[in-house]
């Protein structure tokens, strides 16, 4: 077996990305090209990017946290890939500091983002902004509300933050655009399932418990199953 040798400069857009999916999985297998997968242990959450880079071979890190934690050690990492490690350093810092980083074994990935979902027709589309994402997600933990409901308010699609285990507790709202839609929903999803990256989203939520999200500047979309109403 000999060394690859190859090369990669890692772009911070790329390393954000891996940063998102380690909160959805701690572990990630990366094949071959420039499409990143991964999903959630529970199954509830399965993300895909197209990223810049081109991965020259599979290989497996199983501890996410931990590889990004070195990765932060160098300034514009470089990724020099190797049979059985990464030799991770900076491009032209001149202090010949690095670390060869051993990837595991990819029998040892559970979920590895290797589901294809077709998406159902939908019968909800809207645009998520980043501003409305980030209002979403501190009005929740404001306050301390477990699920967002996506529901018809009159002729608006709107967007609440609440318990809906709790019909009489606090809750937030925000009207997102006209409503075109001649049926009347409400669609839930739990607060945890909403690890999307901040960005723009165009939202589609299809009947049959699913939702995809899909970045508008940052190459990723989410497909999220939805919780029973």
């Amino acid at each position: 077996m000999t060394d690859t040798g190859t090369c990669v400069k890692i772009s911070p857009e790329t390393l954000s990305i891996l940063k998102n999916f380690a909160s959805i999985n701690p572990s990630l297998l990366i094949r071959k090209g420039s499409k990143l997968n991964t999903v959630c242990p529970s199954n509830r959450i399965l993300a895909e990017a197209q990223v810049a880079e081109e991965f020259p071979i599979e290989f497996a890190i199983y501890d996410m946290a931990q590889f990004l934690g070195i990765v932060s050690l160098f300034k514009d990492p470089v990724f020099e890939f190797k049979d059985t490690h990464l030799v991770i350093a900076s491009d032209g810092d001149g202090n010949n500091r690095s670390v060869k980083y051993f990837y595991t074994n990819p029998e040892f990935i559970q979920n590895k983002g290797d589901k294809k979902i077709k998406m159902p027709q939908s019968v909800v589309n809207f645009t998520m902004s980043d501003k409305d994402l980030g209002s979403v997600m501190k009005a929740a933990s404001i306050l301390q509300a477990p699920d967002m409901c996506v529901t018809n308010e009159e002729d608006m699609i709107a967007i609440r933050v609440c318990d809906k285990k709790n019909p009489t507790g606090n809750s937030w709202q925000l009207l997102v655009q006209e409503n075109d839609v001649d049926a009347s929903f409400p669609f839930w999803f739990t607060i945890d399932t909403l690890k999307m990256i901040q960005d723009d989203y165009e939202v589609s939520i299809a009947s049959k418990a699913v939702a995809n999200f899909k970045g508008k500047t940052v190459p990723v979309q989410y497909w999220i199953a939805m919780s029973a109403g």
